[in-house]
This record gives structure tokens, C-alpha cells and sequence, in this order.
């Protein structure tokens, strides 16, 4: 299984750096999905990348919905600064 999944990855630095807009990386701490050296990478190779880790396996959003939620509304809220005043409604 760890073949075919690394068979999938591809080779996507170059697509993954390219994007200009703040991204959030949410893993959980028990998933081999996105180690956390893997997640750590993401974040140093591309600026505006940060890393939440959350208890749990890789389905962490189905066990821990609440602590997902919060973080990604606090990710949101700081990430609109970004868009344009037309999409704000500013």
C-alpha cells in the first residue's frame, strides 16, 4: 500500500510553490499519510505555509471535528486580509 501511495504523490513541489495565497497544513499527529518531517518541509519550502498538528490518525476530522472547525476558522479569519476588498465585501 505505501508503494501505490507514493506511486500517487508525484513529484508537485513546483505546483505546491507556485501558490501565492496562505495555506494550512492539518495532519494528525498518528498519521503516516503526512509525516510530520513531511509537513515541516511543506512549510519551509513554501512562505505562508503553516502546520497544525491535531490529535488523532489520519481521520482525526471525523474524531476531533470541533478542534478542525476552531482552527480552521482562526486560519480563515487571519487568511481574508489576503483577499481582494471586492470578495471581502470592503
Amino acid at each position: 500500500m505505501q508503494a501505490a501511495k507514493a506511486a500517487i504523490r508525484g513529484d508537485w513541489w513546483d505546483d505546491f510553490t507556485a501558490v501565492k495565497q496562505p495555506m494550512m497544513v492539518v495532519r494528525g499527529d498518528r498519521s503516516p499519510a503526512v509525516p510530520a518531517e513531511h509537513a515541516a518541509q511543506m512549510a519551509r519550502r513554501r512562505p505562508g505555509t503553516e502546520v497544525v498538528t491535531i490529535d488523532g490518525h489520519h481521520d482525526f476530522y471525523i474524531t476531533h471535528t470541533a478542534e478542525l472547525g476552531a482552527v480552521v476558522r482562526e486560519f480563515l479569519d487571519r487568511a481574508v486580509r489576503f483577499l481582494p476588498d471586492a470578495v471581502r465585501g470592503a
